[in-house]
């Protein structure tokens, strides 16, 4: 990709410059190298991209074998599975994403008897989503647990911190503010 990446800024640099020529066979070459250029990033980043699917491949693994461990009974789905990221952007979320789909599994869906006693299905649900929006992916990972207790984060071993936004009378923090607490690995 460096190579390519210099490549562009002398292009870009060429393409710069060339507004003041007045030579036209010169500014035609120079429109050509913009095409080739372009055309040569594009085929460059596409090498680049790969489906998530690629990682969350695992996860019914990873999901069963840990329901069975803690006794409980979850169903996977997984959407966008053919959404595509840079291959080093799949690297670094490999983990922290495996990391909230076993937290999910451990403690976000509740045995099957106190599902049932709350009206639940005696299946859990999670759900792992990737979608284009604004320019961007997202990824949702979503269950259909009980949630956060709010009570209980804030008073957990390792953990004096107070749920930023929110207080402790509130039904739950904003989904943001979690993020630090629920991803330390004191709290997990």
């Amino acid at each position: 990709m460096t190579g390519v990446g210099e490549l562009v800024l002398a292009r870009n640099q060429i393409l710069q410059h060339s507004s003041t020529l007045s030579d036209a066979a010169l500014l035609s070459t120079t429109q050509r190298l913009n095409l080739i250029t372009t055309e040569l990033q594009e085929g460059v980043m596409k090498t680049r991209m790969q489906p998530i699917g690629n990682i969350w491949s695992k996860f019914p693994r990873v999901v069963r074998d840990l329901a069975v461990q803690c006794g409980k009974r979850v169903r996977i789905e997984m959407e966008g599975t053919d959404t595509e990221l840079d291959k080093t952007i799949v690297e670094a979320i490999k983990d922290p994403l495996t990391h909230l789909v076993r937290n999910a599994v451990d403690h976000g869906i509740e045995p099957p008897k106190v599902r049932a006693a709350a009206g639940k299905p005696e299946e859990g649900r999670l759900v792992l989503r990737a979608f284009h929006e604004g320019g961007q992916v997202n990824i949702e990972i979503t269950d259909d647990g009980g949630g956060l207790d709010i009570d209980r984060i804030p008073t957990s071993p390792g953990s004096a911190r107070k749920w930023p936004g929110s207080t402790r009378s509130s039904k739950a923090p904003r989904p943001r503010s979690c993020m630090p607490i629920v991803i330390s690995r004191s709290n997990t």
